[in-house]
C-alpha cells in the first residue's frame, strides 16, 4: 500500500503569527515590488545575483569544513590516533576555507567520537560550525 504524506504536518498551517496563505500573499507582493524596482531601475539584478551567490558560498563554505573535518578524521584514526590536535587542526585549515578555528575543529572531532558505531566504525557527519 501506497502511503500518501502531505508535504506539512498537522499544527503547520501556522507558521508564526501567519497562515500559510497570507504568508504565499506577502511573498507574492515582495516579488511584484521587487520586479517592479528592478524594472524602474531602482534595484540591480546583478546586485540581488551577488547577494543570494553570498549565501550560496556560505553554505559551500560550511560544507567544505566538514568535509575537511570528516578528512581529518579519517586521517587520525589512519596514524592510530597518535597526532598532536594543533596537526589535526592545520590538516584541517589547508583543506578547508580560512579562519576555521580550533573549536570547530574539536566540536566536528567530538561529534564524530561520541557518534561511532562499534558495527560500523563510522561516524555522523552534521553541521559543523
Amino acid at each position: 500500500m501506497l502511503l500518501l504524506r502531505s508535504w506539512y504536518e498537522s499544527g503547520d498551517e501556522r507558521h508564526g503569527d501567519w497562515t500559510r496563505e497570507e504568508l504565499v500573499a506577502m511573498d507574492d507582493r515582495f516579488v511584484a515590488a521587487v520586479e517592479s524596482a528592478f524594472q524602474r531601475g531602482l534595484e540591480s539584478r546583478a546586485a540581488a545575483r551577488a547577494t543570494f551567490r553570498a549565501k550560496s558560498r556560505r553554505v559551500g563554505q560550511e560544507e567544505a569544513i566538514e568535509a575537511a573535518i570528516e578528512s581529518a578524521w579519517g586521517w587520525f584514526w589512519q596514524k592510530d590516533a597518535d597526532v598532536p590536535f594543533c596537526e589535526v587542526v592545520e590538516f584541517v585549515r589547508i583543506r578547508s576555507p580560512p579562519r576555521v578555528t580550533a573549536e570547530c575543529v574539536r566540536a566536528g572531532f567530538e561529534r564524530r567520537r561520541r557518534s561511532i558505531s562499534f558495527a560500523d566504525g563510522g561516524g555522523v557527519v552534521g553541521r559543523t560550525c
